[in-house]
């Protein structure tokens, strides 16, 4: 959109992006500077709103990627160090009324590099925070998958979205209407440098899951989550902890355990990019029923990527 300047709020820098010069500050360009202090010198509350931002630049007010006050929390760049036990820190978690302290526990492990197991409306996924690139490394080498295929982001509402890209197709973004939330994932155009961690080309996979402990996680970590399917790469999705401990044993930071998922279908994926549309991937949602949406403004099966 013209006079349009994307990822160069406050809050955009959440995402990984800072530009060269802002408000008087210099920082390197496109470099992450994240302080867990505000420009009063007073640490960062525990609970609530978390004080702190971007060298240079106030703290956030309140936004799409901050929530109230500019959420933050101090963090690593790297993983959390490896549990001294055999077995996974395990929490169960209502799927309809996730309590706070459970989310809280998430919420922190993800701030500090770690890597979460938790369910979603389709199987089970294993998940980082997406700014952090340390904590997506880890992700592709728990996954055993390479740098070259990208890995989906989560995101809890459409507000997040345009933070992520510049899509301005109006079919597309009706189409989201219609099945956000729920299981489908679309390949969309990024901004320039974006979530390079995630997706080294010039796209990003999206989606909005219809389960409330998955939504809370990310609303409440105020940036998107880095998620892919709980199997190593090539091997089936777990639908639920028992699959995720089968996979992974004592690798992951915390299994949020809130009980078996529908799966074992995943979602669909469908690349929105150009006209017209390609489902790369079939799953639950049938490409027949797209296809009566779309008509001839969707393609038939490209190949069916690896979950």
């Amino acid at each position: 959109m013209r006079g349009e300047k994307p990822l160069v709020t406050a809050a955009s820098g959440a995402l990984g992006i800072v530009p060269a010069r802002r408000a008087g500050a210099r920082i390197s360009q496109w470099s992450i500077v994240l302080v867990t202090r505000d420009l009063n010198d007073k640490p960062a509350k525990r609970n609530g709103a978390r004080n702190g931002g971007i060298i240079g630049v106030p703290p956030p007010q309140a936004s799409p990627l901050t929530g109230a006050g500019g959420r933050r929390s101090p963090r690593r760049d790297g993983p959390l160090p490896k549990r001294p036990t055999s077995a996974p820190y395990q929490l169960r978690i209502d799927p309809q009324a996730p309590a706070k302290d459970v989310l809280d526990t998430a919420i922190d492990t993800l701030l500090n590099g770690g890597v979460i197991a938790l369910p979603t409306d389709t199987v089970y996924g294993i998940g980082a925070d997406a700014t952090n690139p340390r904590a997506v490394q880890r992700l592709f080498e728990l996954k055993g998958r390479g740098a070259d295929r990208a890995i989906p982001l989560l995101i809890p509402d459409m507000k997040m979205l345009r933070h992520l890209s510049p899509v301005r197709d109006l079919e597309a973004l009706a189409l989201l209407k219609i099945y956000w939330p729920g299981p489908l994932t679309v390949v969309l155009p990024k901004f320039a440098h974006a979530f390079f961690a995630v997706s080294q080309g010039p796209t990003l996979g999206v989606r909005m899951p219809n389960h409330a402990v998955t939504l809370a996680v990310i609303r409440g970590l105020c940036r998107p989550m880095a998620v892919t399917s709980a199997n190593i790469s090539g091997r089936p999705p777990a639908t639920d902890a028992a699959g995720v401990i089968e996979a992974f044993e004592a690798r992951l930071d915390l299994i949020l355990d809130a009980g078996p998922t529908p799966g074992p279908t995943p979602s669909t994926v469908i690349d929105l990019t150009q006209r017209p549309y390609r489902v790369l991937r079939e799953g639950a949602i049938a490409f027949e029923t797209l296809r009566e949406q779309l008509g001839e403004e969707l393609v038939s099966l490209g190949p069916a990527p690896k979950t």
